[in-house]
C-alpha cells in the first residue's frame, strides 16, 4: 500500500495499522494482488488486498464483517476539503449505482466519507479480470460469446438509459467477468462497472458538472461527437462504444490503436469504419455488419435503441449453434441451413440462404445478409404494423456509401444530397437482408423531357434472383408523365417475359416507391399505389438499382435517396 493510502486511512485512528506486511501476493481471477489486510476506517468493513489504482484513487478487495461477504472498496485519494470538483464527481458516482439495480451492472452496497474527510464506495465484488484483461491473457472471444457480452451489455445500458443515465466510458476495461456456474470456454457474465464519468440526461445541478467545452472519456473507444460536440453527447456514444467492446472482443484489439490521440481522432472523424471481416477474415457476415452498424461515424446512423440491439444479437445468436460458436469459415456462416427462434411467443424457422463466395468476398452490410427468411403468411396479407422501424442501407460516409455494393464506375455517391446515390447506367447490387421485408427509396429522374421526346431514362429497383433472373419496378421518364411498371427478367435478358402495370405520374418530383419482399412474392408500390403481387420463379437473393439513361452526355444522371428498410417483427 503507498505511503499516501496509508496516511489517508490511519488519519481517522491513529491506532489503525496495515497487517500482512510481508507482502504476500494472491492471485484471483487473473488480477494479481498484494495482500496488504487493513483495519479500515469504514464502519463495518475490513480492507484485504490492493486491487488497483489510478492518480486519484484505489481500489481495495474487502469484507463485510456483520454479513461476511467480499467487497470492492474504492476510496478518493484526495482531501475532501481541496479537489472538490473529484469529489462531486465521486459522490454523483455513488448516487447512479444507488438508482440502478440490474444483473449485468456492479451494485453499490454503500457510500460516505470517511474520518479524514474521503470519499468511498462500498460495491459488489466482481472475482473476475476485465474483458481487456482476458483477451490479453487468452485472446480473442468466440463469436457466440462475444454476442452474448455484447447483448447483456447492451441490457445494462438499456437499464441505465430508462433511468436517464449516459455512461460515456463503455469500454473493455469497464466490463467486468464475474464467474458463471456455466461450463464454458467463457464462463462468464459481463458486469458493467465505472460509472465516474456518467451522467444524467436530464439532470441538472450536481450532476452537471462536466464544464462547458470539456472531452471526458478515453480517446479509443470515444464516438465521433464526444469530440466535436462534447455538451450534446447522448446515449448513442455509448452505443458507439459498445461496438468497441465488440470489436475488441471479437479481434483481440482496439477497433482504432493509433499510436497517438491525434492519430485516433483522425481514424475516427475522417477514416474508414473498422471492418471485423478485414481483420479476422472468419468473422461471420452478419457479425460484423452488426459491428459497422455500432460503429457507424454519424450517430443517427447507428441502431437507435439498446432493444434494436438486443434483438440483433438475439437472432444471431439463435443461429446454428455450431456454426456461430467457432471462429470458421465465413461462407459456412452465411450457408447455415436451419435455425430456430422465438417470435411472438411461437418457435419459427428461419433459414439462411447462401450467397456465392463472390458476394460474400465483397459485401460488408450493415443488416443481416442473404436473406434470414421468416415463412410466409401471405405477403399480401402483411400491414406496416407487421414491420418494424426503417433503417437505412446507405453508408453514412460519402465516400464509403457503396462501399457494400457491386462496383459499378457509373454509379457515385451524390454530390446534391446527403442521402443519395446517382447512376447514368449499369446495374449494383448488395445482398438481401432479412425476408420478408420492405424496401424504401425516393427515385429522382433529374432530366426534364418534352412530349414526343426520342429519349426516355429508365430507372429500376429490384431484386436478383437465385436462377439468374430479375423482378425489378421500372419507372420510365416518357416527359410530362412517369410509367411504372414491375418486369420479369429471365438470366442474361433485358427484355421482360412478364409485366404488371402501368401506373402513370405527373413527373418533375422524386417518385416514393416501396417493394414488399418475401421469399417466394414480390409487391410493388409507387407514391402509395401497390401494383399486382408477383410471384418469384426462385428465391430473391440481392437488391438491385439500375439505371439506363438514353442520352448520358445531355442527361442528368438518376438519383436514389432515402434508401431504407423495414424487417419484419
Amino acid at each position: 500500500m503507498s505511503d499516501t493510502a496509508k496516511t489517508i486511512l490511519s488519519d481517522s485512528d491513529p491506532n489503525i495499522a496495515s497487517q500482512g506486511s510481508s507482502g504476500e501476493t494472491t492471485r484471483s481471477g487473473g488480477v494479481t494482488t498484494k495482500r496488504t489486510a487493513v483495519i479500515s476506517p469504514i464502519p463495518d468493513v475490513v480492507l484485504e488486498s490492493e486491487l488497483g489504482r489510478g492518480g486519484m484513487g484505489v481500489v481495495y478487495r474487502g469484507r463485510q464483517i456483520y454479513l461476511e461477504r467480499a467487497v470492492a472498496v474504492k476510496l478518493l485519494l484526495v482531501d475532501g476539503a481541496n479537489g472538490q470538483e473529484f469529489v462531486q464527481r465521486f459522490q454523483r458516482e455513488a448516487k447512479i449505482l444507488a438508482s440502478l439495480a440490474h444483473p449485468n451492472i456492479v451494485s453499490c452496497y454503500q457510500a460516505g466519507v470517511t474520518a479524514a474527510n474521503c470519499p468511498y464506495l462500498v460495491m459488489e465484488f466482481i472475482d473476475g479480470p476485465t474483458l481487456k484483461d482476458w483477451v490479453i491473457t487468452h485472446g480473442r472471444v468466440a463469436v457466440r460469446d462475444a454476442l452474448a457480452l455484447t447483448r447483456d451489455l447492451a441490457k445494462a445500458l438499456d437499464h441505465a438509459h430508462d433511468s436517464g443515465i449516459i455512461h460515456r466510458g463503455v469500454k473493455p476495461e469497464n466490463v467486468l467477468l464475474a464467474p458463471s456456474a456455466r461450463e464454458a470456454a467463457f464462463p462468464f457474465i459481463a458486469k458493467l462497472v465505472d460509472l465516474g464519468l456518467a451522467r444524467s440526461s436530464r439532470a441538472s445541478g450536481d450532476m452537471q458538472l462536466t464544464r462547458q467545452g470539456t472531452i471526458m472519456g478515453t480517446p479509443a473507444t470515444m464516438a465521433p461527437e464526444q469530440f466535436d460536440d462534447p455538451e450534446n453527447v447522448d446515449y448513442r456514444a455509448d452505443i458507439y462504444g459498445l461496438g468497441c467492446v465488440l470489436y475488441h472482443a471479437l479481434i483481440g484489439k482496439p477497433a482504432f490503436d493509433g499510436q497517438t490521440i491525434a492519430a485516433i481522432i483522425t481514424a475516427k472523424v475522417s477514416g474508414e469504419v473498422p471492418q471485423a471481416t478485414r481483420a479476422k477474415a472468419d468473422i461471420p457476415l452478419a457479425v460484423n455488419e452488426l459491428v459497422c452498424a455500432l460503429l457507424a461515424r454519424n450517430r443517427d446512423q447507428r441502431p437507435q435503441s439498446y432493444r434494436e440491439i438486443i434483438e440483433r444479437c438475439n437472432v444471431l445468436l439463435h443461429g446454428d449453434a455450431q456454426q456461430l460458436g467457432k471462429h470458421g469459415n465465413r461462407s459456412a456462416w452465411i450457408g447455415v441451413a436451419a435455425a430456430v427462434v422465438l417470435f411472438g411467443g411461437s418457435a419459427l424457422a428461419w433459414t439462411l440462404k447462401s450467397t456465392t463466395a463472390n458476394h460474400a468476398a465483397t459485401t460488408a452490410t450493415t443488416l443481416p445478409s442473404a436473406a434470414v427468411v421468416v415463412p410466409q403468411v401471405g405477403l399480401d396479407k402483411l400491414s406496416d404494423g407487421d414491420f418494424g422501424a426503417k433503417r437505412p442501407l446507405w453508408l453514412f460516409d460519402q465516400a464509403q456509401r457503396l462501399s457494400e455494393w457491386s462496383s459499378d464506375p457509373h454509379w457515385v455517391s451524390s454530390e446534391d444530397r446527403a442521402d443519395a446515390v446517382s447512376g447514368l447506367s449499369g446495374r449494383i447490387t448488395r445482398a438481401l437482408p432479412s425476408l420478408p421485408c420492405r424496401i424504401h427509396a425516393l427515385i429522382h429522374h433529374a432530366t426534364a423531357r418534352k412530349t414526343g421526346d426520342a429519349h426516355s431514362d429508365t430507372a429500376q429497383i429490384g431484386v436478383q434472383l437465385a436462377n439468374g433472373g430479375r423482378v425489378e419496378l421500372t419507372l420510365l421518364n416518357l416527359g410530362p408523365i412517369i410509367h411504372a411498371t414491375t418486369n420479369c427478367y429471365k438470366s442474361g435478358k433485358d427484355i421482360p417475359y412478364n409485366s404488371q402495370g402501368p401506373l402513370t405520374f405527373p413527373a418533375g418530383k422524386p417518385i416514393p416507391v416501396t417493394l414488399t419482399i418475401g421469399s417466394d412474392a414480390l409487391i410493388a408500390a409507387v407514391d402509395g399505389n401497390r401494383l399486382t403481387l408477383i410471384a418469384l420463379p426462385a428465391a430473391p437473393e440481392r437488391l438491385c438499382l439500375t439505371a439506363n439513361l438514353k442520352a448520358p452526355l445531355e442527361a442528368l444522371p438518376i438519383e436514389i435517396s432515402a434508401l431504407t428498410v423495414q424487417l419484419r417483427k
